[in-house]
């Protein structure tokens, strides 16, 4: 008996750190992933239907912090005031960087309409303290804690989060994770915006396996030269797949991800959110744009 219980128990962990279980569990195959939501079912509390009407969301802040178990607090960019489930932006940020950066630029880009999550990650060794920056300590550890960032958002604000896949956005160091991700699972992280990065990693096959894991649109945006060149050709590449691809080819140089880079962003935010009803509310939802 007491074995039942201890597997039942880590049933129960396991659906809580899942992405999206709208969207299916990493790693199990159609068989294994309808058991253990089977198994979880019936050991969770069902929670009650949604209410007709939702009250107007209310945060202490524009940003907030979010605390995850067993992780730093994740930074979030809340809608304010929505009553109704709006959906989901997740960023991942750079090598010696912070999430409340990644969450005000990313608010801006998308008029803050959705919410924006950002997983902090750990600190970095030998950034001054009085900056405290951040960075991931590998793909795995990056994905753990989005996933764990993701249970503690729905958990706190519920309803208010709406289900389904979610836009996923990496720079630089972070755009190299989000591809790892993105092929695990394509159809939950169906949109994915890479920032200075991640070019060589979704030419190796990456594309392939998002393209046909139901991934559906895949934008770069890029400052310095050589990341121009290299995602104009993974554009192309993509394009080939059958994937929606664009690129933000900011002027100028230097590997940053605001100004010039963040303004291309935001323009092209209408165009990666289209078709997805959800975002109808964002940023640019008045503007035109080409498939």
């Amino acid at each position: 008996m007491d074995a039942v219980v201890a597997a039942l128990r880590g049933a129960a962990l396991g659906a809580m750190v899942c992405c999206g279980c709208e969207a299916g569990r990493p790693g199990l195959d159609a068989a294994s992933a309808s058991a253990s939501a089977q198994v979880v079912d019936s050991v969770k509390p069902k929670r009650p239907p949604p209410p007709p009407v939702l009250k107007p969301l209310v945060a202490s802040g524009d940003i907030v912090p979010l605390e995850v178990p067993g992780f730093a607090a994740a930074s979030v960019s809340v809608p304010r005031g929505a009553t109704q489930p709006r959906p989901l932006i997740i960023v991942l940020h750079g090598e010696s960087d912070l999430p409340e950066r990644q969450c005000r630029e990313w608010r801006r880009i998308s008029g803050g309409y959705p919410w924006v999550l950002c997983p902090r990650g750990t600190p970095r060794s030998g950034s001054p303290a009085k900056e405290g920056r951040f960075t991931y300590a590998s793909p795995d550890a990056a994905a753990k804690e989005l996933r764990a960032a993701l249970a503690a958002l729905k958990d706190k604000y519920v309803y208010h989060v709406a289900p389904g896949s979610v836009v996923l956005v990496g720079y630089s160091l972070g755009a190299r994770y989000a591809i790892e991700l993105a092929k695990q699972e394509p159809s939950f992280f169906s949109r994915v915006v890479l920032v200075e990065g991640g070019g060589q990693q979704w030419a190796s096959g990456a594309a392939t396996l998002y393209q046909r894991g139901g991934g559906q649109r895949v934008l770069f945006a890029c400052r310095e030269a050589s990341c121009r060149k290299e995602a104009r050709d993974r554009v192309a590449l993509s394009q080939r797949l059958g994937l929606k691809a664009k690129v933000v080819a900011a002027s100028g140089s230097g590997h940053v991800d605001d100004g010039a880079v963040a303004d291309g962003l935001r323009r092209e935010y209408r165009w990666l959110t289209q078709g997805d009803p959800r975002f109808r509310g964002g940023a640019g939802a008045s503007r035109p744009v080409s498939p």
